[in-house]
């Protein structure tokens, strides 16, 4: 308990004229109960806090404090690498935006012919273009490299994060699956496919070709092999077709493009 006085320094006090020493021991007994009861400051009352009911969005004042799960930056939480996921035993959750769409749900539109620039992200006041949403963390959490395969064609794709303090983002992603799409196929390849599909292969180049009208000759490409199927319908994470795919237990960071046809325009 503090000792010093709550109303400013002790007054003088007048010690009888004449004293022998048990007077004296009385008056300091006295003195030292009047400070006690009058001048030293109480004892605190301790106030007991009680926990509060509800879930974390009943409390928006919390939630307005604490950084968002997908704030664009380094400053959120560690970005893991592929050895850390797998021991940990983590199933990373993928964006919202880059799920498939559904009905008043965020959902990013792109017909994959055309530069990952050209895609949209349709949200209930409007639409975002790329440079808005480009930076967002892909996962929670982050992490330094995805893979990538699809139900329409037979290759793997590796997504690395460009800035591997903020981890692999929404523009990586998208980045990625541009470039690997856009990469020629050789005669072998063709080859390994039935005549109906190469002719439908054939078929898809040469309308990419009147749309795109290309300066320099186009190759025909994996977005080729995919035919029609060119307008982006977001990722999942199907494990029964990771595993048929891998014929072994996944990597958890494997997520299967959808998509889907529709009209060739952007």
């Amino acid at each position: 308990m503090s000792q010093i006085p709550r109303d400013g320094p002790i007054p003088p006090v007048l010690l009888p004229a004449t004293q022998s020493s048990q007077q004296l021991e009385e008056l300091a007994l006295q003195l030292v109960a009047r400070l006690r009861a009058q001048r030293i400051a109480p004892l605190p009352t301790r106030i007991t806090l009680s926990r509060p009911d509800g879930k974390a969005d009943d409390f928006p004042e919390f939630r307005d404090m604490m950084p968002d799960k997908w704030t664009i930056g380094s400053g959120y939480g560690p970005v893991l690498d592929l050895e850390s996921v797998a021991k940990l035993r983590l199933h990373p959750l993928l964006h919202p935006i880059l799920c498939p769409p559904s009905a008043n749900k965020d959902h990013i539109i792109w017909n994959m012919i055309y530069s990952p620039t050209t895609a949209m992200c349709v949200r209930e006041n409007g639409q975002d273009p790329f440079d808005k949403f480009c930076l967002v963390p892909a996962t929670f959490p982050r992490v330094l490299r995805l893979h990538l395969v699809s139900r329409r064609h037979p290759w793997e794709f590796v997504v690395r994060a460009k800035d591997k303090s903020a981890g692999v983002t929404v523009g990586d992603m998208l980045t990625a699956l541009f470039r690997y799409l856009s990469v020629g196929l050789n005669e072998i390849d063709l080859q390994s496919t039935s005549i109906e599909h190469r002719q439908a292969i054939t078929s898809a180049h040469e309308t990419r070709v009147q749309t795109l009208q290309p300066e320099e000759e186009l190759d025909i490409t994996v977005l080729d092999w995919m035919v029609d199927r060119t307008h982006f319908a977001g990722f999942v994470h199907d494990i029964e077709y990771l595993e048929r795919q891998f014929h072994d237990t996944p990597s958890n960071l494997h997520f299967v493009l959808c998509s889907e046809s529709g009209p060739i325009s952007v």
